[in-house]
């Protein structure tokens, strides 16, 4: 199948405001039950302000891509066995010449493994890197940021990783983990106990040393549709650009 879209974006966060149009095409393959491809390519003509260094810089990404994923769930809202892989390779080329041209790459895997019909261990890891730019010139948009609900609980959105005047800055390498326990009290009901972890950093390999970690628990309610989440954590090690001492996330689906 293929895809054709086209997009108007405007987004202001602690890192940066962008505003800009961008289009592309997909191009999807199945390849088997389980296993997928897709080839395509984005553009995006785009004005960003970087909060960290308070600077202002227009461009003109071309980014072509290529990725495989692997799905062997059950249940993509509330999986209880299976596997969920993949991968995807993206080289940016700016038509402007604001930024030099960089490679990006980005691994994700997580399963899920049934106890017994009530209880579910589930566990995933994603890496992602950059390489063939400093992080000065990777447009801040596409470098990785982490913590929050889909990333590592008990942080803040964008609160992990490298700061520049007390502003996110991002990096060129990411990590992240989460290991979960899901028990079905009722049949409307669950708990889950959970530990996330994540690291940024401006090298193009992640290190694991000063990991940022959120332990918490959340309560689901079991609909039609998928769970409602309800999660409450709080961070335990490296929590110095932790703005509060918990969070709070309200969400529909598992956290993964």
């Amino acid at each position: 199948s293929i895809a054709i879209d086209a997009s108007m974006l405007r987004e202001d966060n602690d890192a940066y405001a962008q505003m800009g149009i961008g289009s592309g095409f997909t191009i999807n393959r199945q390849i088997n039950k389980c296993l997928s491809g897709r080839v395509g390519s984005r553009f995006m003509l785009s004005r960003i302000d970087e909060e960290a260094d308070d600077s202002d810089n227009n461009y003109a990404l071309i980014a072509p891509f290529i990725g495989l994923t692997y799905d062997s769930r059950d249940d993509a809202l509330d999986p209880h066995k299976g596997w969920l892989l993949s991968g995807k390779l993206q080289p940016f080329y700016d038509a402007f010449g604001e930024a030099d041209p960089f490679f990006k790459s980005e691994w994700s895997a997580q399963t899920y493994w049934a106890i017994m019909d009530d209880l579910v261990l589930a566990g995933r890891a994603k890496l992602g890197s950059i390489k063939g730019a400093s992080s000065g010139n990777v447009p801040a948009t596409e470098r990785f940021f982490a913590g929050g609900g889909g990333s590592v609980r008990g942080f803040g959105y964008q609160e992990i990783g490298p700061f520049e005047n007390n502003d996110p800055a991002g990096g060129r390498s990411l990590f992240e983990a989460s290991f979960e326990t899901r028990y079905k009290i009722t049949e409307t009901i669950g708990v889950v106990g959970f530990t996330d972890a994540g690291y940024v950093d401006e090298e193009i390999y992640p290190s694991f040393d000063s990991l940022s970690v959120g332990v918490g628990v959340g309560v689901r309610y079991y609909t039609d549709f998928g769970p409602l989440r309800f999660d409450i954590a709080t961070p335990i090690s490296g929590d110095k650009t932790a703005d509060q001492n918990f969070q709070i996330y309200i969400s529909i689906g598992q956290s993964f």
